[in-house]
């Protein structure tokens, strides 16, 4: 993506996973990403949303730690369920023509983890939408309203949250 020219919504993981699964908050995620503007989204929020869904299918098998999980993914029954993980992320990604940006370096990551207080997975999201020259987040996480000139989106859900807190 070119920095000089910008524009579009990065979409965080906790958007597409409530597309993802039906929730409360799927509303809010599915207008914001049926709107006009590009979509992009990262390397890390990929993993992210293969992980949880993997996470989430192998709990109704039965496997209830990352130990078990561990385990699991080494079977034939858990290769399946990855592989339905990883092809059902992709699959949701490319239904909405999302763009996967790359990670950036460990360095840029770990300068924005200091600089806002940030665990590394956010600081990695935090990083890519800066050294991209992303304005808008799509998110329901608190974590990245405190980074200048970084909007959170769906404004509706975030016009809400203020009111009832």
């Amino acid at each position: 993506m070119n920095t000089s020219t910008s524009t579009g919504i990065f979409v965080d993981s906790s958007v597409l996973l409530n597309v993802l699964y039906e929730t409360e908050l799927t509303r809010f995620a599915e207008n914001v990403l049926n709107g006009r503007e590009i979509l992009v989204t990262s390397e890390t929020v990929l993993d992210e949303c293969v992980y949880v869904h993997l996470r989430k299918m192998a709990a109704e098998e039965g496997v209830r730690n990352i130990y078990d999980l561990r385990k699991t993914v080494k079977t034939e029954t858990g290769k399946n369920l990855l592989c339905r993980a990883v092809d059902e992320a992709l699959e949701l990604v490319g239904s909405y023509e999302i763009l996967v940006l790359r990670d950036p370096e460990i360095y840029a990551v770990l300068s924005t983890a200091k600089e806002y207080g940030l665990l590394p997975h956010d600081a990695k999201i935090a990083a890519t939408i800066l050294s991209n020259g992303i304005r808008k987040i799509a998110t329901f996480d608190r974590d990245f309203s405190n980074i200048p000139g970084i909007e959170p989106l769906p404004e509706d859900y975030w016009e809400n949250k203020l009111q009832s807190t």
